[in-house]
Formats: structure tokens, sequence, C-alpha cells
């Protein structure tokens, strides 16, 4: 019998499932599902449709969730779908949404941005937008970029999808001292592999949510005795964490050993874990040597 789809990128209940898994799995209806984008800065992605539930990831400002059910639990609606940016399913606050989808044109470049209500430093913020959530700008004014969806956001926060950061082990370090959040993939809260998934998207580079998932999916797999050549932009996997290599003695990552993106040393923090140890991944994309 068929292995079923790894549920934390295929959408499928036993009462609904995507349109795309008809045959591939059982459920009581499918359907296509319908795009909606998020409309406040951060929107947690949790586990089950309630506030306290696990959160398995988030969704940023403007990036988009297909959703194909949705429930009210104790008088809150819930979305039930999935993020378009990297697969992951889970269940997402419906006012947190919108039916609207604009298309982006620029991105946060910076580890934060507040949104204004207009074009004026002094004007309290509406919202903190957070690095690499894509924006519809129409504008600009004043040193500020105008958004299709209302506000201003600096300009010096802004870029074009293709104006990437190509050192993003330094995007990295720009994350330093972030709190370690589970399910976090922003400044305001991150964990590991949400540290490498963000700093690589700054990149140009897509790769999937979880450690395991980035494991398999990206870069050239190298020997644990390439440990000793290691270089700046690697990735080292352990099961369940990750962390990216800053030269061969430093390592950065997010853990809930300092509950924050912290330097560590690379020799002391392989050898803690070196039981774990699961991939050497080199992810630079001109050739080795």
């Amino acid at each position: 019998m068929a292995a079923l789809p790894d549920p934390r990128i295929h959408a499928y209940r036993q009462d609904v499932a995507a349109e795309a898994l008809r045959g591939r799995v059982q459920a009581a209806r499918f359907v296509p599902g319908s795009r909606r984008q998020v409309l406040s800065g951060i929107a947690p992605l949790r586990a089950a449709p309630r506030a306290d539930a696990e959160q398995v990831s988030e969704l940023l400002h403007g990036e988009i969730l297909v959703v194909y059910d949705q429930t009210e639990i104790e008088g809150t609606a819930w979305c039930w779908g999935q993020a378009e940016r990297d697969g992951y399913v889970g269940y997402l606050p419906t006012a947190a949404t919108s039916h609207d989808v604009w298309q982006p044109t620029h991105r946060v470049t910076t580890p934060r941005a507040h949104l204004r209500p207009e074009p004026n430093v002094k004007a309290p913020p509406l919202d903190t937008l957070c690095m690499n959530a894509p924006l519809a700008v129409i504008g600009t004014h004043d040193g500020y970029a105008e958004l299709a969806r209302g506000g201003w956001v600096a300009a010096s926060c802004v870029g074009t999808p293709e104006a990437v950061a190509e050192d993003y082990v330094g995007t990295a370090c720009r994350l330093l001292e972030t709190p370690y959040l589970w399910g976090g993939r922003t400044a305001l809260g991150v964990d590991c592999s949400g540290l490498v998934q963000t700093a690589l998207a700054s990149a140009g580079l897509a790769v999937p949510r979880d450690t395991d998932q980035q494991a398999a999916a990206i870069g050239i797999a190298l020997a644990a005795s390439d440990l000793a050549s290691v270089r700046r932009g690697d990735i080292i996997y352990w099961r369940g964490h990750c962390a990216l290599v800053v030269d061969q003695d430093t390592l950065i990552h997010a853990n809930a050993h300092d509950m924050r993106v912290a330097l560590a040393g690379l020799a002391a923090t392989v050898e803690r874990y070196r039981r774990d140890l699961a991939l050497l991944v080199s992810v630079i994309r001109r050739p080795r040597g």
C-alpha cells in the first residue's frame, strides 16, 4: 500500500481535500480552493482552529493562502488551506485575510518595517511588516512607498523581487538576537528552519519550511567528513535542527537553548549534537572548489 502524502504539505482531511489530490487520498469531497491574501503583518498558521493551538508556521503580509475549507469556532472564523510560498498546510484566522488579491511588485528588504497611515515619520504605525513580505506598490512620495492595499512604508525598506541579497549568511546575521519562536519566520520571532528559509528567500532561493524537508530538497549533499572544509553559506542539518555556517569556526542558528538567534562555535555545536547529525548541504550556487 502506497504511503499517504505528507500532510504538512498536502491539504487533505477525511472530510475535505484539495482537488489536485483526487485519486491519491480519500476524502468526502474535493475542492479547487480559493486564494486569499494576508492583510495583517504576521498571521499565525496553526495546527488546529484555536488560538491556543500549536503554531506550525506563519504567513506574512501579502502572502497567499489557498483556502479549501472555512469554519467558525467559538465566534472566531478560521480558514484551512495551504500557503502558496512553501506549501505548508494549517489554519489561519479568516480576519487576517482578504479575497482581494494584489499582484506584488516589491518586497520588504529590512528585518522590520512600519506600515503607516500616511507618509509621515510621526504617524503612529498601523502594523509591522517583516522581511520578504510581498508588497504591491503604486507610487512614492516624500521617501515613502504607497501600497495598493493602503498605507505607506519607508522606501528605504523596500526593494524589487529581483534585487536579491546574495549573502544570505549576512542576512541571517541581521536577525541576531531575534527571540526563538516555534513556527516563527520573522524578525519578531523565528525558529531554526524559519531562519534558514528567510535568509535564503532574501537571496532569491525558495526552500521548504521544515528542517527535514529542506535537507531533502536543496543544495549538494556532502559527507560528514567534509565538516573540516566547510565554508560560509553551507548548512548543517541535524534531526530536528539546522544552522548556517558563518566561517570555518562559527555557526548562526535560532535555537531553544539560547532562546534566540545566536552565534555558536561550529566544532562544539557539531560535537554536542553529533549523534543527531543528518546532513551537510552546500547551497552556494557556484561550484565548490
